[in-house]
């Protein structure tokens, strides 16, 4: 079994029951979220939980009186044309191309199985139907919802007949509603619960690819850069040991290293990164770097104003990157990256070797990178705060060339702004009020558009 020593959660060792299960991931829940005393006063067979009006999906209504779109299979069934296992197999893939983000018609689908009576015997829902509902809740940003049917699943699932349990899909659908609200916290009490009690199911779960992608994706949209590294190495060390062994891809990493790009923690994308390039050459399939990683590494290090780690992170792309498979090449995002970490930095003087290398090297390079509006922004504003109006002034010019808006593309710049400052004595000179002196005042804030750079 896997110890999780990076999020707090339940015991290992529990034997899964209704429940102990239920209760570990009731811990789950925002502060203050519970039943809504406002529910549908319609169906609530094999228990369902109550469904809150102010969360379900809109479009069709499905009524009290049990109208479904599976109402049709459920008729056939009835009618002993269909067996049981072909109509849970069509409602559970009614419900997924039907009622996608609707979760109301997905819960009319399975309270419509109440129906299905065939020789006496009921037909239950089993646990790719639960799932399918569930993933409705996901789809819709419910976290709450589809917590509230995984766990009647882990409740009432062991009574029925069948038994229905949870398995990695069903984790993963609710593991992707909280990923997709942003809580981290939650997506993690459920891997907890999975690693806790999945090795104890009939048959046993243990998470896969998507388990973990849920996971690490859910601390990059809550801009927990610690959290996703933390993950992500433990699952570098217990990953290859599981059954089925899990190795990280590249969309992983790549979700790490953005949400230490959006916290500025350079040093941590620099580890990160070098961990990646590192990688044991067994492990298989083995990430590549793309374009997605090198970009991600080089906004933590402009976020963080340190030209230096750019600059070796630009250098080891224009190295390393023709190698790889697909071959990896710098195109503008990055290099306006590298521009803003020397931009933002003490001494912006270097974009001006990496401005004149984008216009060289650049050029060269297929598809050609072309600067942009973020380019001449960044340029400008190195140019501001090194005090050189001249320069800001021909770059504006070059940006307007180039057919970017001086207003709005350039960061709304006004073009007086680029004008050098007048002297103070000029200032207490009284301003010309003739027809001459406007003209040659508008000249003056105009003059910048005949210079080049």
């Amino acid at each position: 079994m896997i110890n999780t020593p990076f999020v707090s959660g339940l015991r290992p060792g529990h034997v899964i029951t209704a429940g102990v299960a239920a209760r570990g991931i009731i811990e789950a829940r925002r502060p203050g979220i519970g039943p809504s005393p406002h529910v549908l006063p319609a169906v609530r067979r094999f228990g369902a939980p109550a469904v809150d009006r102010s969360r379900i999906g809109g479009g069709h209504e499905a009524s009290d009186t049990g109208y479904a779109l599976n109402s049709g299979i459920v008729d056939e069934f009835r009618a002993g044309r269909i067996n049981a296992d072909m109509l849970l197999r069509m409602t559970a893939t009614v419900i997924s191309k039907e009622c996608i983000d609707q979760p109301k018609l997905a819960v009319a689908c399975l309270n419509e199985l109440s129906r299905a009576v065939f020789g006496g015997a009921r037909v239950a829902p089993n646990c790719y139907v639960y799932t399918a509902v569930i993933s409705t809740y996901a789809k819709a940003r419910d976290p709450e919802g589809a917590l509230e049917w995984f766990e009647h699943l882990l409740i009432h699932g062991p009574v029925l007949c069948p038994p229905a349990v949870p398995n990695v899909v069903t984790y993963n659908a609710v593991m992707l509603a909280y990923q997709k609200a942003g809580n981290a916290k939650g997506t993690a009490k459920l891997f907890v619960h999975l690693m806790t009690h999945g090795p104890t199911m009939i048959p046993p779960v243990q998470p896969n690819i998507l388990t973990c992608r849920y996971l690490i994706f859910a601390h990059t949209q809550a801009h927990d850069a610690s959290g996703a590294f933390n993950c992500l190495k433990h699952l570098l060390a217990y990953g290859p040991t599981l059954t089925r062994p899990i190795v990280p891809d590249i969309l992983i990493w790549n979700a790490v290293l953005l949400a230490q790009a959006k916290v500025g923690d350079n040093i941590g994308a620099s580890e990160c990164f070098k961990l990646l390039c590192s990688q044991d050459a067994s492990f298989e399939p083995r990430a590549v770097p793309n374009d997605a990683t090198y970009l991600a590494v080089m906004l933590a290090h402009a976020e963080a104003g340190d030209p230096v780690g750019a600059n070796y992170c630009f250098e080891h792309l224009l190295q390393n990157g023709p190698h790889f498979d697909p071959p990896v090449v710098p195109n503008i995002k990055i290099y306006n990256a590298l521009l803003a970490a020397h931009a933002r930095s003490e001494k912006p003087e270097g974009v001006f070797f990496w401005w004149n290398h984008l216009k060289g090297r650049g050029q060269e390079l297929e598809p050609k990178v072309v600067p942009n509006k973020h380019t001449y922004r960044t340029m400008i504003k190195a140019c501001k705060k090194l005090g050189d109006w001249a320069f800001a002034r021909a770059f504006l010019e070059h940006a307007i060339k180039s057919g970017f808006d001086p207003e709005a593309a350039i960061d709304g710049a006004q073009l007086g702004q680029l004008v050098p400052p007048v002297p103070q004595k000029e200032i207490e000179e009284p301003r010309p009020k003739s027809a001459d002196g406007v003209q040659k005042a508008a000249s003056i804030r105009t003059d910048f558009r005949r210079r080049s750079i």
